[in-house]
């Protein structure tokens, strides 16, 4: 497996910690794009390198930080082994049977993988829906200082991408209440 294909892996991965992940969707979407591969070439490493690697780790109580790089390699190549994780019918049937817990997620990833690749200040962009969706995505009954004003300084901004780029990526998005109105 060639580096920048395993660096898809490897951020895919991400996708099925025990964590919230949400707020990764962007990076994750980014790293896809600077991979340089087609988006049928990411959809089939999630597919029948990721899913089946890594599915497990969301049926019990397992790792939240990161999967350690070597042994994810070895995962990956061990599963390629097998005919249920290559491309067709049975593979196909298999990962519909393993992917409800993230399906959504991936889709996520592909729609960011989209916006970010028409984007000509892709960087700048990347770094406006992630910081949006840690606002978004953090449950919880208050917000520090920097993060309310932040939020108020690039209301406007904000405003744009959450009815734009970031409601096209994410679907339904639920405003902390915390935060100040932006309408």
């Amino acid at each position: 497996m060639d580096e920048a294909s395993f660096e898809v892996v490897w951020s895919l991965s991400n996708l099925f910690l025990d964590t919230e992940v949400r707020d990764w969707v962007i990076a994750i979407a980014d790293t896809c794009v600077e991979s340089g591969l087609t988006d049928s070439e990411i959809r089939n490493i999630w597919k029948y390198q990721v899913t089946p690697a890594v599915y497990f780790n969301l049926l019990t109580i397992g790792e939240w930080d990161f999967f350690d790089k070597e042994w994810l390699k070895e995962r990956v190549e061990e599963v390629q082994k097998s005919r249920l994780n290559r491309p067709g019918v049975i593979g196909g049937l298999v990962y519909f049977l393993r992917s409800p817990l993230v399906s959504s997620l991936f889709k996520c990833v592909e729609r960011a993988v989209k916006v970010l690749r028409k984007e000509k200040n892709r960087k700048a962009l990347r770094q406006d829906l992630t910081d949006l969706a840690g606002l978004i995505f953090y449950e919880r009954d208050s917000g520090s200082k920097e993060e309310i004003k932040k939020f108020e300084d690039n209301k406007e901004k904000y405003l744009v991408l959450l009815e734009g780029d970031f409601k096209y990526i994410y679907g339904k998005y639920k405003i902390p209440k915390y935060l100040p109105s932006i309408s």
